[in-house]
């Protein structure tokens, strides 16, 4: 049988639990035991219940998108909120209120859990610098409850020139992005309503340093083409 101890019980409770199970069976050898057993295995269904049916309700509400954020928090340990907040305009929308939606989301769900509260918001209406642990027992106990299996973690180009792997003509085809495919980015954000200086620095994030105008005879560029073809 297994040994239980617990440091910094409750005095009063396990003081009223003792005087009264010496009130009713004349001794606490035996009953105590009892009792503490069947408190934790009542407590433990009712926690595995009420787990079970937030997940089924969360199951209702998660989409393609909710998946494909968790999919990319769950390759990290830690993130900041505005590395977070930039996931999430650039994949998913850059209105406030969506933004708000999906952090919610993440820590309603405990998806994500306050580590500590970097700085306030310096203008109204901002959102403050937050870093955030995650949660990644929780993502893939969901996910897998969905019938979703998160796929192996893909090692970027970078990761695997500083632990010195080789990477294979196909991989850095992959890895690659031409300046076509810069402009067709910066093409596609500018008409979800990103300003000039929002893809540059979304550009920025992914290792290309490109001016306001640069970027806007990108866009130019890709929209002659279009119109001509």
């Amino acid at each position: 049988m297994a040994e239980l101890r617990i440091k910094n019980f409750d005095d009063e409770l396990l003081h009223e639990l003792r005087t009264f199970l010496v009130s009713v069976y004349g001794s606490t050898y035996g009953h105590l035991k009892r009792f503490v057993e069947e408190a934790v295995r009542e407590k433990l269904e009712r926690e595995k219940q009420k787990l079970q049916q937030q997940d089924e309700e969360l199951h209702l509400k998660v989409k393609k998108k909710h998946v494909k954020l968790l999919i990319w928090l769950y390759d990290l340990n830690e993130i900041l909120s505005p590395d977070l907040i930039n996931y999430i305009r650039t994949h998913i929308g850059i209105d406030k209120r969506t933004i708000k939606q999906y952090l919610d989301f993440l820590t309603n769900n405990k998806f994500i859990e306050e580590e500590k509260l970097i700085s306030y918001p310096k203008r109204r209406g901002e959102f403050p610098t937050i870093l955030y642990r995650v949660n990644k027992n929780r993502i893939k106990a969901v996910l897998s409850r969905v019938g979703i299996k998160i796929p192996e973690r893909v090692e970027t180009e970078g990761a695997k020139r500083i632990r010195g792997i080789e990477i294979t003509p196909e991989e850095k085809r992959l890895f690659e992005l031409t300046i076509r495919d810069v402009a067709e980015y910066a093409r596609e954000r500018y008409e979800a309503g990103d300003s000039l200086e929002e893809i540059a620095d979304k550009l920025e994030d992914l290792g290309f340093n490109f001016s306001k105008s640069q970027i806007r005879n990108f866009i130019r560029s890709v929209m002659r083409y279009e119109r001509r073809n």
